[in-house]
């Protein structure tokens, strides 16, 4: 898709939720799949619901932009700004 704003979501996702699998034909989550890897190199943590039943687990793994493998001393905050579409 060329939507700026779909797009920006997918690049900076953590995982992506599949709602409506129970409306999909057999070949779409395929294309999905193939779509993600090609766009944004996504292939993990891609998961397929119907009725908005997700895992909250799913949800809980760290987000790679809050991961930090070292500490800080200083307590100062830090933020991300994403450019809007």
């Amino acid at each position: 898709t060329h939507h700026p704003t779909f797009n920006q979501q997918l690049a900076i996702a953590d995982v992506i939720v599949a709602n409506k699998a129970d409306q999909y034909q057999p070949e779409d989550f395929p294309v999905l799949l193939e779509y993600l890897k090609r766009t944004s190199g996504f292939t993990t943590s891609v998961f397929q619901v119907s009725q908005g039943h997700l895992q909250l687990d799913w949800l809980e793994a760290p987000s790679c932009y809050r991961d930090h493998k070292h500490h800080h001393h200083d307590q100062k905050h830090s933020s991300y700004l994403l450019e809007t579409p």
